[in-house]
């Protein structure tokens, strides 16, 4: 009984990081998916967001007496307009000029190379500007909430769930669930994932491509943000934190399937519940060496991931 009840006690808040895991990899979806852009920056608009929360909860404490959380929860409603707007300009001036029509046209990569070497020298950039301004102690923002729990069982089996954590997961998934319904219900999402199929011939019905991948950019750094505000209520933030989950999140977008937004999400959920529930079994230092066993073993199963489809997108 003890190590059934061990395990329901690891397992519950696994899948907490794996819904947060899987939002994250459905972001970077929407760029990978619909610009066919690698964006080695995403790792730092995490971490961008974590500030962001960091800092307007201080700010918004200091005149509001308010719980913690819920003013994290205010700095995440905040953050999505606010990074997607940062989002499309940075593609505006930035990736616009290695990725689009012309781009696609001109070169023989498609830009790849330059969009690689682009998004690494943000990365780099915003990991000296966050090291520069917040310095490198951790920090996250705390409240009550966060330290509360609930307990579900019996006195024979009793688990503690996380009341902060679960608030989280409930949010990350209603946004995931929202952007989906967004790309398959909407005009604009039908324009979007047009862009992405065939580019070209979006061009010729009078879709502007371009436009439509900074939306893209913008949406995927708009809910990396949203999410990493909530993240900082329970994980804290230095200016390399974003670098510990690139490479994850990556290989939840592998495992859920190329250019799938859902399988994104399922892909990330599956990688973050395999890291966390590792800790029982192996030493924390190889967490990720059994999460890559596991991802390459799965992909050796399924080489097209959980929803790849060599003929669709998104």
């Amino acid at each position: 009984m003890a190590d059934i009840e061990a395990f329901l006690q690891q397992l519950v808040p696994a899948i907490a990081m794996g819904c947060v895991y899987g939002a994250l990899c459905a972001a970077l979806s929407l760029v990978f998916g619909i610009m066919r852009v690698v964006n080695f920056a995403q790792g730092e608009f995490i971490t961008a967001g974590m500030y962001f929360g960091v800092m307007l909860v201080l700010f918004l404490a200091s005149f509001l007496q308010f719980n913690s959380f819920a003013l994290a929860l205010v700095a995440a409603i905040l953050a999505f307009p606010v990074f997607f707007c940062f989002g499309v300009f940075l593609h505006k001036m930035l990736l616009s000029h290695v990725s689009g029509m012309k781009v696609i046209e001109t070169t023989r990569d498609g830009g790849h190379q330059a969009q690689l070497i682009v998004t690494l020298g943000i990365s780099l950039l915003l990991q000296n500007v966050f090291l520069m301004m917040f310095g490198s102690r951790p920090q996250s923002i705390t409240s009550d909430i966060s330290s509360q729990a609930w307990a579900l069982g019996t006195n024979d089996l009793m688990i503690f769930v996380n009341k902060g954590r679960v608030i989280v997961t409930i949010i990350v998934v209603a946004v995931v669930f929202l952007m989906y319904q967004f790309l398959r219900k909407t005009d604009l999402g039908a324009r979007m994932r047009g862009a992405a199929d065939k580019p070209t011939a979006a061009t010729y019905v009078g879709i502007d491509v371009d436009r439509h991948y900074g939306i893209a950019f913008g949406l995927s750094c708009g809910i990396t943000a949203l999410v990493g505000v909530l993240m900082a209520t329970f994980y804290p933030v230095g200016p390399f934190v974003g670098f510990e989950f690139i490479i994850v999140l990556y290989a939840g977008v592998v495992l859920g399937g190329m250019g799938s937004f859902i399988g994104a999400f399922w892909g990330g959920l599956t990688i973050g519940v395999i890291q966390q529930m590792a800790s029982l079994i192996v030493p924390l230092q190889l967490q990720n060496v059994l999460v890559f066993l596991i991802f390459l073993t799965l992909l050796v199963l399924r080489p097209q991931g959980f929803f790849g489809n060599n003929a669709a997108r998104l």
